[in-house]
């Protein structure tokens, strides 16, 4: 099921429920201050991922492990466990690099996903 399907319920897909949760119980957030950490962490996380994309094409092993570990506790705040385990991945890749590039496509793919039912449940 997927914010494709008709009968898709944004209330299942919890994502960020327990650190937002925490952040409004302890008086330091609302909707506003949450609406603006998502928009932060899509634009970041999308420019990132572009950089890490442009490090397989220049062959950049370093850019590729610096930004993979960028997103890595991001990804935790907003409990995005197999893309964690992805971005850990590359963050130990070892040459040749190109052999990795799956890894890269996988964990695209997933925030791909991740990232429109985040904009869907958040910035709706």
């Amino acid at each position: 099921m997927s914010e494709n399907d008709e009968n898709f319920d944004i209330s299942k897909f919890t994502a960020g429920d327990n650190f937002f949760g925490q952040m409004k119980e302890a008086g330091i957030a609302d909707d506003a201050f949450v609406r603006e950490i998502v928009e932060m962490f899509l634009n970041e996380s999308a420019g990132s991922l572009q950089t890490i994309d442009e490090g397989f094409v220049n062959n950049d092993e370093q850019s590729i492990r610096l930004y993979s570990h960028k997103l890595k506790s991001s990804f935790l705040m907003f409990d995005m466990h197999d893309a964690h385990a992805l971005a850990e991945k590359l963050e130990q890749i070892e040459p040749p690099i190109a052999a990795s590039h799956y890894i890269f496509n996988e964990l695209q793919e997933i925030c791909e996903k991740s990232f429109g039912l985040l904009r869907l449940k958040y910035l709706g």
